[in-house]
């Protein structure tokens, strides 16, 4: 009961490969010690490091555009009942691929009136879509809550 906000920050395992394997100049098989096909040691390590890594860049874009992800991943993770306003006009979309493009998300979102806000970090795992109507925004989550995006 006491960890409902914590995927807020999760990043797909292949977006955080692609990521770091295009901003370092690797190949993906590079980045994760394969060589002659079989792993060279703690991929998995290099892996939660490259995802640490992303998170928090995530999380410092948010914050220089005013959105404090700390709150959504710690909500109601102290298991105190303090709850945290919602907004009724922003969707966090999350588990994003690395070729993700602000274009596609714009379009995706588009629901009678074209979304106020979309903020895009660079690592583009994860997305916050504003709308200045709640009911965009409702229609938009309900049109497209769990649907699949580039899977």
């Amino acid at each position: 009961k006491g960890s409902e906000g914590w995927s807020a920050s999760f990043v797909r395992g292949d977006a955080v490969v692609d990521n770091l394997a295009e901003r370092l100049g690797l190949r993906k098989g590079d980045l994760l010690g394969v060589k002659d096909d079989l792993s060279a040691g703690d991929a998995a390590v290099r892996l939660a490091l490259g995802e640490t890594q992303i998170i928090e860049e995530n999380r410092e874009y948010f914050r220089q555009h005013g959105v404090d992800m700390d709150v959504l991943v710690s909500a109601n993770a102290d298991g105190k009942e303090e709850s945290v306003k919602r907004s009724k006009t922003a969707i966090l979309v999350k588990n994003l691929p690395f070729d993700t493009r602000l274009e596609e998300l714009t379009k995706l979102f588009h629901m009678g009136d074209v979304p106020v806000k979309i903020l895009l970090p660079p690592s583009r795992t994860i997305a916050l879509v504003e709308y200045e109507h709640s009911t965009d925004a409702k229609k938009a989550f309900r049109k497209l809550a769990y649907r699949r995006f580039k899977h």
